[in-house]
């Protein structure tokens, strides 16, 4: 019997820039084709030509998604993690955008903000948050999971480090999602509200900081405002206003975006596999490795580039020089190589070693444990108080689910901007 050869990424057509490939989630079936080769270069289409007019690589396997992402020798974040270059001015100048040793200073200031005693304070606001948020169901029996709960906690979270008054708060979250969401057009944002949005981020960043300075709280924005690190030499260094300004930006958005579209794929994930959301419910101590493969079922984050260095070679593929390369999460969480039966989604997976949070090396996420601490205590207080969760089949207005879907023009914006469900509170 003749066999058929599967056709290739390129032979089907493959467009990673098509916002429809994403319009019902992550492509999953798609994406594995990504996986056939060890680096795949990315046809010209129109939506290519838009964004990187050079075109650009793409890696997905596991194995290679590591090594781009632990050699910035080679692989250069200066240029942005977007296709998109970021502004010659802000070249360098954020965790995102920089390569040791200017990002190993970064961290370092960075991580004297998150000391012990705030990380426990953090930590009782987290749950005092996510408590407020499941008390606010109360009176009903649906809600719109994303907006009433999803993207509630980690935005507190974000607005509690850098210690925003909760009466300013929904001005930002407003701005937050505008910046996200200007970038589908079927959300109906005007593009030209992302660069509205992200100036006023930025100049509240500014006062906020100005403010910090004088008058420092207590909280880790005023730990940052005022860090100071002795370097090797002997000198002194701390975080100038625009490192400041773009690390509130970075926070806010990627802060939160990812942790909200995880615990809202979560919740939708649980719920169409009720055998798995009933073992939780039943030994609740298996939160810890459920937490995990929520987050790889769910990779909030879609891509991130790197830029090749000089010509050089991959798994014997060579690649030029000044050439972007990314790096697709959600395929690397699905490699075969790595995880077995890896379209099965299972809360006991062990072990799990996902990329959602980057490959490991100097730009492994540095809230990878803060988000995992959010998603564990959101699902903890859930499951804890609430009863008969199902989708909503008939929700008010006739708006069922639905996903945000910027496309590759925002590495982190795609996830679920809708999922109405119903429930039973305990008691």
């Amino acid at each position: 019997m003749a066999t058929t050869t599967p056709a290739s990424a390129t032979e089907l057509g493959l467009d990673l820039t098509d916002r429809e490939l994403y319009r019902h989630g992550f492509p999953h079936e798609q994406l594995a084709l990504l996986r056939d080769e060890p680096v795949w270069w990315h046809p010209l289409t129109p939506g290519v030509e838009e964004l990187r007019p050079t075109g650009f690589y793409v890696v997905a396997r596991h194995d290679v998604v590591r090594e781009v992402s632990r050699d910035p020798q080679r692989f250069t974040a200066f240029h942005g993690s977007s296709l998109t270059d970021v502004a010659p001015e802000r070249q360098g100048q954020a965790i995102v955008n920089s390569d040791p040793p200017v990002q190993s200073r970064f961290r370092r200031l960075v991580s004297l903000g998150f000391t012990p005693r705030m990380v426990a304070q953090l930590d009782e606001m987290m749950e005092g948050w996510a408590r407020r948020i499941v008390d606010s169901l109360a009176g009903r029996d649906r809600c719109e999971f994303v907006a009433d709960v999803a993207e509630l906690l980690p935005l507190h979270v974000i607005a509690d480090i850098v210690g925003i008054p909760v009466d300013e708060r929904p001005a930002i979250f407003d701005d937050v999602k505008a910046m996200l969401r200007a970038f589908d057009p079927e959300t109906g944002v005007d593009p030209a509200e992302h660069q509205n949005a992200q100036m006023r981020m930025l100049v509240y960043a500014h006062t906020l900081s100005s403010a910090r300075r004088d008058a420092p709280e207590d909280d880790v924005w005023s730990k940052l405002v005022h860090a100071q690190l002795t370097l090797d030499d002997g000198s002194t260094t701390e975080l100038n206003e625009i490192e400041l300004d773009l690390w509130f930006l970075i926070l806010a958005i990627a802060g939160s975006e990812t942790t909200r579209n995880a615990i809202a794929i979560g919740l939708k994930t649980l719920l169409e596999h009720p055998d798995q959301l009933a073992r939780l419910r039943e030994r609740p101590e298996l939160i810890d490795t459920a937490v995990d493969e929520i987050i790889r079922w769910s990779s909030p984050v879609l891509y991130h580039r790197r830029t090749v260095a000089a010509d050089t070679e991959l798994r014997g593929v060579p690649l030029s020089g000044d050439v972007p390369i990314t790096m697709f999460w959600p395929a690397a969480n699905r490699d075969e190589r790595v995880f077995p039966d890896p379209g099965r989604f299972d809360i006991t997976r062990t072990p799990n070693d996902h990329v959602a949070f980057g490959g490991g090396g100097p730009h492994y996420c540095l809230g990878a444990n803060l988000a995992k601490r959010e998603v564990k205590v959101m699902f903890a207080e859930l499951l804890a108080r609430v009863d008969e969760l199902a989708l909503d089949d008939d929700p008010p207005g006739g708006a069922g689910v639905s996903w945000s879907v910027p496309g590759m023009a925002v590495p982190v914006g795609i996830g679920l901007d809708r999922l109405p469900v119903r429930y039973r509170l305990k008691g």
